[in-house]
């Protein structure tokens, strides 16, 4: 296990009956969040968050190659490995969405959850610039927190952003994968917002090796599942669930 107050914000915290249905459906109706943020912020954490990104190499993605066998000729394995991850991915953002339930509640801004964001993994170049990304996802963009993360990159970081149609495809096959250095927020001037230009038209990806459960959402950063990433306790009755926004 992972104790409460370990580096990071993954915990494990025993079940305390509140319905996952009924937090999905608060947030995502909520202005002041939006799906694709909330699953981009995952993706987020299994780079930057340490305990995060530890519990999916060292126990996901085994778990998921020895499902998936190594067989040579099979053609169809990368798809089939792609997809065990993004069921896996679901578990996790579902349990990222349920930890933000606390700053739901306090309201986003009230809680300064953004900026409790940026103090934790905002450390460098890179990682500021996915910040901004992740907060040009959501509708009610906080626009003096972007402009100060945008101020703080390298000019050249700032002159890169062209339109990709295959970003779906190339999200779709690795979690932990984030949006390439070709993609940065730009003001669209019409709109009154900030843009990512290579989402331009971007469809959510789906195979035919995908199996989505009634209730799950999809954003073209992948799935949000419909049970958080659990295991028993070794002596109780009751489960541990994962809540990656715990800290």
């Amino acid at each position: 296990e992972i104790p409460q107050g370990s580096k990071g914000t993954l915990a494990w915290q025993p079940m305390d009956g509140v319905q996952e249905a009924e937090v999905f459906g608060r947030i995502e109706s909520d202005a002041e969040w939006s799906l694709d943020f909330i699953i981009y912020l995952a993706r987020i954490l299994l780079n930057y968050d340490d305990a995060s990104a530890a519990w999916w190499r060292q126990e996901v993605v085994p778990a998921v190659d020895a499902a998936v066998g190594f067989e040579p000729e099979d053609s169809s394995r990368e798809y089939r490995r792609a997809a065990k991850l993004r069921d896996r991915f679901a578990d996790f953002t579902a349990s990222v969405e349920f930890g933000l339930r606390r700053y739901q509640k306090e309201g986003r801004r009230t809680s300064g959850v953004l900026k409790k964001l940026i103090a934790r993994y905002g450390k460098t170049q890179e990682s500021r610039r996915q910040l901004a990304l992740a907060f040009t996802l959501l509708d009610d963009q906080p626009l003096e927190l972007l402009s100060s993360l945008l101020e703080s990159l390298r000019p050249e970081a700032r002159l890169q952003a062209i339109f990709s149609p295959a970003l779906s495809d190339y999200l779709a096959m690795d979690p932990t994968r984030l949006l390439p250095s070709t993609q940065i927020p730009v003001w669209n001037g019409g709109a009154g917002r900030w843009v990512i230009p290579g989402l331009r038209a971007a469809q959510p990806y789906k195979s035919a090796f995908d199996d989505m459960e009634r209730g799950s959402a999809l954003s073209v950063f992948g799935p949000r599942g419909t049970e958080l990433v659990t295991k028993e306790r070794p002596l109780g009755a009751s489960d541990y669930a994962l809540f990656a926004l715990s800290g």
